[in-house]
């Protein structure tokens, strides 16, 4: 009995030699990866010497997360050329799922920064400065006749292009208002929606280039139609005053809004218009 002790592992001999438990060696046997050549009418289960090195193959593919079918077909033809093919496909996956990785990371950097501008941010203080070019993705245009339900539809597949593109998700989404309507209405609806896309741009009928240039921004607390009415007689009182003309649309920025306050009376909205001199003759 000692000499055949001497030529088999016992279950917790070969677990322990591979720093694995022997519920997974049991767990192996169930899918029919690796199992022990006895099992004694008393239950013991013995592994003959040489399976540790195919133990050994199981565990070093287990740590790079090669799936058990796959090294299930692997131990039953093995060959160098099926496993540079098995390892080149992990690496694959393993590349992908790095950028993928960044790309999140990236993601979270731009939400934490935008985060962390809220309560440095002056409110109710018209303000000129040089803004850069932005390209902005757009929703489809919303009808000023359509339901609630039906403009909210528009929004929703504005959310799945969103996802598609290659800024990924942002919590930061914004309003294109028609400068005629703005100026002039009491109620202006917005007639797109826009997302700043700061990865590589799209370049279709989806995104525009906001224009660099003089910008009036405004930021203001409170409800969307409040704060609208607000910034527009703001704007009008400004530009009557220094003599400045608006000549773009109006961007209407949420900076802060249903993702980090559930009270629409803490929403931020930063109002911008591109504006230049008016010139007297």
């Amino acid at each position: 009995m000692d000499n055949f002790k001497e030529n088999y592992f016992l279950i917790n001999e070969l677990a322990k030699s591979q720093g694995i438990s022997r519920e997974l060696l049991h767990f192996y046997d169930r899918k029919g990866l690796f199992s022990p050549c006895i099992i004694s009418d008393n239950g013991y289960r013995y592994y003959a010497l040489l399976q540790f090195f195919e133990l050994q193959i199981i565990s070093g593919l287990r740590k790079i997360d090669i799936s058990l079918p796959v090294i299930k077909n692997y131990l039953e033809r093995k060959e160098y050329m099926l496993l540079l093919k098995i390892l080149g496909k992990r690496k694959g996956e393993i590349i992908s799922e790095i950028e993928k990785l960044t790309r999140q990371k990236e993601t979270i950097e731009k939400i934490t920064c935008e985060l962390l501008l809220i309560d440095n941010i002056k409110l109710k203080t018209l303000e000129i400065s040089n803004e850069k070019e932005e390209f902005l993705i757009l929703s489809k245009k919303f009808d000023r006749h359509s339901s609630v339900k039906k403009n909210y539809e528009t929004f929703f597949d504005y959310q799945n292009l969103v996802n598609k593109s290659s800024c990924n998700i942002s919590m930061n989404f914004g309003l294109i208002v028609d400068r005629t309507l703005f100026l002039t209405e009491t109620k202006p609806q917005a007639k797109r929606m826009f997302l700043i896309d700061k990865g590589t741009p799209l370049m279709s009928e989806t995104c525009i280039i906001k224009a660099a240039g003089l910008y009036l921004t405004l930021y203001l607390k409170g409800k969307k139609k409040e704060t609208a009415s607000l910034a527009r007689k703001l704007f009008k009182e400004y530009v009557k005053t220094n003599h400045l003309e608006i000549i773009s649309d109006i961007y209407v920025y949420t900076i802060q809004n249903y993702w980090t306050t559930s009270n629409e009376e803490y929403y931020i909205f930063k109002y911008s218009a591109q504006i230049k001199k008016l010139v007297f003759v």
